[in-house]
């Protein structure tokens, strides 16, 4: 049995330190290592970021992938909202993740950089940094240009006709995500039914969001909580996840999920990181449960929006469950 991980550069601690010591430290002479990358393991820029496992075989299943935003650490169990999506027994997944591992252990630029994996009708794999990336470029935002907010068929968001977009996101800054929440909020006043969730934003990202449409504000919420009143946020989401369900690129049925590591700013398309789309209703549908369950349950209104006589932006008390503050990417 050979177990093989790669570990980011950003801290050093006793778990990791057990880590080199039962399974060695060197990946181009061990079967098994424990290798902590020197920044990104295949980019020039920030530290790994990408989040995946893939098992050949564990109890009845096969070429097992997981992927998604959940860390090997307390931290992610206790004070985030994260994912993890499994897919087993399909070797057209299996094999990018296990080519992309490959390039990652070599820990030096790969060439080229981007690239894609159309794994079949159900999934895509989009392997980053993307290069030279620009608001008429940027992956996500080609996905929400080819969103027609009506004609949608099945009324997916409750209102008939519309099409349903849903965005669960970590961290949202910089020049990117000021493009990404323009789009966003443009699609709302274009008559799309949209709904906003975020862990952090930056101010610039924020006044976006607060400019008023002919449709009334957008709805954010914000699901960081200061737990313990310290001055810092230690209880929050960490998903990268988008939902799309109604006129999409043609179809007016179309059902998409798209989730993995990266963040809606710069560094999520400078570094190691993945975007992983997902096609069908059921899927799409989980996610949205757990996007309804943390919008009614782990999250409030954005307090810096005017939403008008008779909404109240007061605080909801955060979910039970808090740990003590961690530092995170």
């Amino acid at each position: 049995m050979r177990v093989q991980i790669l570990l980011n550069d950003h801290q050093q601690n006793p778990a990791m330190q057990r880590l080199y010591k039962a399974l060695g430290k060197k990946p181009k002479k061990n079967k098994s290592f424990a290798y902590r990358c020197k920044g990104g393991c295949r980019s020039s820029f920030e530290n790994l970021h990408t989040k995946f496992y893939v098992f050949s075989k564990t109890g009845a299943a096969k070429q097992v992938v997981m992927l998604g935003s959940h860390n090997l650490t307390a931290n992610a169990a206790i004070n985030q909202w994260n994912d993890l999506f499994v897919v087993r027994d399909k070797a057209k997944v299996y094999d990018p993740f296990i080519k992309l591992f490959n390039q990652m252990r070599k820990d030096k630029k790969a060439k080229p950089q981007y690239w894609l994996a159309k794994m079949s009708k159900r999934f895509q794999l989009e392997v980053l940094p993307y290069p030279k990336f620009s608001a008429k470029n940027d992956p996500m935002m080609k996905n929400l240009n080819k969103v027609k907010c009506n004609g949608a068929k099945g009324s997916p968001g409750g209102v008939k006709g519309r099409t349903m977009v849903r965005v669960n996101m970590h961290a949202w800054n910089t020049k990117r995500g000021v493009w990404l929440a323009k789009k966003v909020r443009q699609l709302h006043a274009q008559g799309c039914d949209v709904k906003v969730m975020y862990g952090t934003a930056s101010a610039t990202v924020r006044a976006e969001f607060a400019k008023q449409t002919k449709r009334g504000p957008l709805r954010v919420h914000v699901d960081g909580y200061d737990t313990n009143a310290d001055g810092l946020i230690d209880l929050y989401g960490h998903l990268k996840v988008l939902t799309i369900a109604g006129n999409w690129n043609g179809d007016k049925s179309a059902r998409y999920t798209w989730t993995g590591s990266s963040n809606w700013g710069n560094s999520g398309l400078r570094g190691d990181e993945i975007i992983f789309r997902i096609k069908g209703n059921t899927q799409m549908r989980k996610y949205n449960k757990q996007f309804n369950y943390m919008w009614k349950n782990g999250s409030h209104l954005a307090k810096y929006i005017d939403y008008g006589k008779g909404v109240s932006p007061r605080l909801a008390p955060p979910p039970k469950a808090a740990g003590p503050a961690w530092e995170d990417d």
